[in-house]
């Protein structure tokens, strides 16, 4: 399904390393590491849903979006699976062949492939009737209309 590719897809090819790259410059004066635990907690999960904002905003743009968005939202549309459950088990998959292939795996990473899924399929709903005014609401309805059909042939 190529609607999930557009501009915003082939941007972020190039541009999220140079984002996490000039936010690690300007928040690098921080000294998190010597932070207790619950601290690091809170900052990663406020970090998270800053992180689901954004990527609720520019799933509704309709300007594409990245390769693990965009994954989500194919099996999540194809499917009767929730889009937080696909996007936990895509991200879970990413994650161990992180570990396999000798990275490091944190809490704030397990925070986040927990938390991320549920955090935008949240936001999806959540900021609908405001994003219908930015963007339209035909896209809107799009977007949602899978979580709603899941929602009353499955859960009902």
């Amino acid at each position: 399904d190529k609607k999930y590719i557009n501009i915003s897809s082939i941007l972020a090819i190039f541009i999220i390393g140079y984002t996490v790259e000039g936010m690690n410059l300007i928040f690098g004066w921080l000294d998190l590491e010597s932070l207790n635990l619950i601290y690091k907690l809170i900052i990663c999960l406020i970090g998270t849903f800053v992180i689901s904002i954004g990527v609720t905003v520019y799933i509704f743009s309709d300007l594409g979006v990245g390769a693990t968005d965009g994954i989500s939202e194919l099996i999540s549309g194809k499917t009767k699976f929730h889009y937080r459950t696909v996007r936990f088990v895509s991200d879970l998959i990413l994650v161990i062949l992180g570990y396999l292939l000798g990275s490091v795996v944190g809490v704030g990473t397990i925070l986040i492939t927990f938390s991320v899924g549920p955090f935008i399929q949240r936001n999806r709903k959540i900021m609908a009737p405001l994003l219908k005014k930015v963007v339209g609401e035909e896209l809107v309805q799009d977007v949602n209309s899978h979580e709603e059909k899941f929602e009353k042939e499955v859960i009902a």
